[in-house]
């Protein structure tokens, strides 16, 4: 049941940031560097901001924005937004793209990072590799939430014949997605 939280978690937070897999031939690819062109959020909203939810980083509730700042203190062009439920962080730190969601009372509901393999921690490639030695590792998706330890990882993945995406929960691994290419 948290599982399923959890992904529903990343998939509202993927739909909401306009951050997408983009279906190859092949496959599911990955691309982390969508942010590339990220600005700060002026002081005033310009009718672009206005409609795609881009906020002003003072109209974030001053917990998220407390937490925020000491959760990430490496930060840079964060975009703001206001969902109806409180309030998402973008933006890219260390070669990661990075989405953190805030209840309206401003406290930490989730972090979700992707990025690909040469970012994968150490102990999670010991997990999928030995395993899927002979495929491609497309890219990781963090997720993070309060009420868990551990993050639980979704790893896209492809060979010649099929596309997956691999779940890692506290150090289990499981096929969560399976699709036959053709």
């Amino acid at each position: 049941m948290k599982t399923k939280s959890l992904i529903l978690a990343a998939v509202a937070c993927i739909a909401a940031t306009a951050i997408y897999a983009q279906v190859l031939d092949v496959g599911y690819a990955y691309h982390a560097n969508l942010y590339a062109k990220n600005e700060i959020v002026a002081d005033t909203n310009t009718k672009d901001d206005l409609a795609t939810g881009t906020i002003n980083e003072h109209a974030v509730n001053l917990t998220a924005m407390r937490d925020f700042l000491q959760r990430f203190t490496n930060a840079k062009n964060v975009r703001w937004h206001k969902a109806d439920n409180g309030f998402t962080a973008w933006f890219m730190d260390s070669g990661k793209n990075i989405c953190v969601q805030y209840q309206d009372n401003g406290n930490w509901a989730n972090t979700i990072k992707r990025y690909d393999e040469k970012l994968m921690p150490k102990d999670l490639r010991a997990i999928v590799k030995p395993v899927y030695y002979e495929d491609i590792i497309d890219g990781i998706i963090e997720i993070v939430v309060p009420s868990k330890k551990n993050p639980v990882y979704l790893v896209y993945l492809h060979n010649d014949m099929r596309v997956k995406v691999l779940r890692v929960n506290d150090g289990e691994l499981e096929v969560f997605k399976d699709y036959k290419k053709g």
